[in-house]
C-alpha cells in the first residue's frame, strides 16, 4: 500500500478540501531517528496524534513506508545542496545517479526543452536524428545532443548546454524555426555527402553546424519569407563557388584537428565570423583562416605539417580529405575511388626480388619496399569507379596512353616525371615537390 504523490503549493495544501491529510516528503528527515521498527512505529505515531491523525491505518502504514524508505532501506540518494542553480543541481543528480538508468546533461536538458516545446519535441527531433543517420544520401552518425547544440547554434542563442538555454523563449524560437531548421541540417549533411565523405571520414560531426549556420542564414529573409541558402545550395547549377570553399575549409578543418577541444568556443568564434561576413559573395574561407593565422587551431599549412600529410597511407581515415584537397575540381556526385598510380601489386615482396634493375642495389630496393613510399599520398589518386576497374594492376604507363580525356595534370603528375617503373624514385621527389607547393598555397587563399 502506498499513498498517492502529487506536487502541491503551500496555499494548495492548506486550502486542501479532498479530505486528505498531506504530508510533505521531506519532512521525513526530520524525524527522530528511530533504530529498530519498533522504534520507527513509535515515532510515525508522534506525529501522527500530533496533527490528530493516530488512530488512521492507511495515514500509519504509508507514513512507516515512507519512513523506511527513504532512512533505513538506502533506497534513495539524497544531498543536501544549498545553491539554487539548476546546472549544479543537475550535475549532481548526474553523479548520484551513477549507479541507476544512464542520464546524460543533455538527457535532463531535453526533458526541460519537451516541457517548453508544445509539440512533441522528442518525437520531432528523433525523426531528425533517424533521417540523417538511415537517409541513403547521408547516413551520418548523429545524436540528440547534435542537433540541441545546432538548433542552438541556428538560432543566435548561446551555444552551451546550460539550462538557461533551454528556457521557454529560447525554445519556442527553435519549435518556430523547426521546419527550416531541420530542412537545412538535412541539406547540409546531403551536401557534405556529394563532397564525396562518409560517416567514417567526417570524424568530427561539429565542423557541419558553422556550415549549416551558412547556409540557414546566407540570403534569409524571414519577414518576406525568403529562405536560406540550403534551399538550393544541393543544385549544382547554383552556389558554384560557395561548395568549393565550403568543401576546401571542412577538409582542411579534418585534417588540421580544429574541431579537437574547447568546441564550444570554437564554434561560437566561427559562427561570429560567418555572421559578419554573411552578406559577402561567398563562404568566408579567407576570413576564418586569417582571424585563426597564429592560433591553435589555425589552419595552415607549413612544412612539417605537409610533409606529414604526404606520409599518409592509403587506409587512413584522413586521406580521402587529402586526395581532395588536392583534387578539387573532381565531379564528388560520382563514385570516385583512392587508386596507387603505380599498382600496389607491383611492390610484392616476390616481384620487387625479381625485379634486375634493383638487383645488387639495396638502397634502391629498400625504398621500393617501403610503403610510406608507394602506399602513401605521393602515389595515390581519385579516379572514378570505371576507369580504377579498367586500370587494376596494369603499368600505369601502359594504362594511361589508353586514356582519352585525362591528363598528366589532371592526375596532378608533373609533366616532366618519369612513368615507368623503373624510375619510380624520381616520379615521387618530383611529385612530392608538386603537392607540397599545392598544399602550401592552402592557407593563402
Amino acid at each position: 500500500m502506498s499513498g498517492p504523490f502529487s506536487f502541491l503549493t503551500k496555499q494548495e495544501r492548506e486550502k486542501a478540501t479532498d479530505g486528505k491529510c498531506w504530508f510533505l516528503v521531506g519532512d521525513v528527515l526530520d524525524l527522530e531517528e528511530a533504530e529498530t521498527a519498533d522504534q520507527v512505529l513509535d515515532v510515525v505515531m508522534a506525529h501522527l496524534e500530533k496533527v490528530g491523525m493516530s488512530s488512521n491505518a492507511y495515514a500509519r502504514k504509508t507514513l512507516t513506508r515512507l519512513y523506511f524508505a527513504v532512512r533505513r532501506d538506502t533506497l534513495i540518494h539524497y544531498y543536501n545542496e544549498t545553491s539554487q542553480k539548476i546546472d549544479h543541481v543537475l550535475d549532481i543528480f548526474i553523479r548520484t545517479n551513477h549507479g541507476g538508468t544512464p542520464l546524460s546533461f543533455s538527457d535532463l536538458l531535453m526533458s526541460i526543452a519537451i516541457a517548453n516545446w508544445k509539440k512533441d519535441a522528442r518525437q520531432q527531433i528523433d525523426d531528425l536524428v533517424d533521417k540523417v543517420r538511415f537517409g541513403s544520401d547521408m547516413e551520418f552518425s548523429i545524436d540528440r545532443d547534435w542537433i540541441l547544440k545546432a538548433a542552438l547554434a541556428l538560432t543566435d542563442a548561446d551555444i552551451r548546454f546550460k539550462v538557461e538555454n533551454f528556457a521557454g523563449a529560447q525554445v519556442a524560437r527553435i519549435e518556430s524555426e523547426w521546419d527550416e531548421i531541420s530542412a537545412c541540417i538535412l541539406e547540409t549533411f546531403r551536401l557534405i555527402r556529394s563532397f564525396g565523405l562518409n560517416d567514417a571520414s567526417l570524424r568530427a560531426k561539429n565542423a557541419v553546424i558553422p556550415i549549416a549556420y551558412y547556409l540557414y542564414h546566407k540570403g534569409r529573409d524571414a519577414s518576406a519569407g525568403k529562405k536560406g541558402a540550403f534551399s538550393s545550395i544541393n543544385k549544382q547549377a547554383f552556389h558554384i563557388q560557395d561548395r568549393k570553399l565550403i568543401r576546401q575549409w571542412l577538409h582542411m578543418s579534418l585534417l588540421k584537428g580544429v574541431f579537437g577541444g574547447q568546441g564550444d568556443a570554437l564554434l561560437t568564434n566561427l559562427r561570429k565570423i560567418i555572421k559578419a561576413n554573411i552578406s559577402a559573395d561567398s563562404f568566408p574561407l579567407t576570413k576564418i583562416i586569417e582571424d585563426y593565422r597564429g592560433h591553435s587551431k589555425d589552419l595552415l599549412f607549413d612544412d612539417d605539417f605537409i610533409s606529414r600529410l604526404l606520409k599518409t597511407q592509403k587506409d587512413d581515415a584522413s586521406c580521402f580529405s587529402i586526395l581532395a584537397l588536392l583534387m578539387p575540381d573532381l565531379d564528388y556526385t560520382r563514385a570516385l575511388q583512392k587508386d596507387h598510380i603505380h599498382p600496389a601489386a607491383s611492390f610484392g615482396p616476390e616481384k620487387i626480388a625479381q625485379y634486375e634493375f634493383l638487383k645488387g642495389k639495396q638502397d634502391a630496393m629498400e625504398f621500393f619496399q617501403n610503403r610510406e613510399n608507394w602506399n602513401s599520398i605521393v602515389n595515390l589518386h581519385l579516379l572514378d569507379e570505371s576507369r580504377n576497374k579498367s586500370k587494376q594492376d596494369r603499368p600505369f604507363a601502359d594504362w594511361f596512353k589508353e586514356q582519352e580525356g585525362l591528363s598528366l595534370d589532371g592526375l596532378l603528375i608533373p609533366t616532366d616525371a618519369p612513368l615507368d617503373f623503373a624510375s619510380f624514385r624520381t616520379f615521387v621527389e618530383k611529385r612530392t615537390l608538386l603537392l607540397s607547393n599545392i598544399l602550401k598555397g592552402m592557407g593563402k587563399t
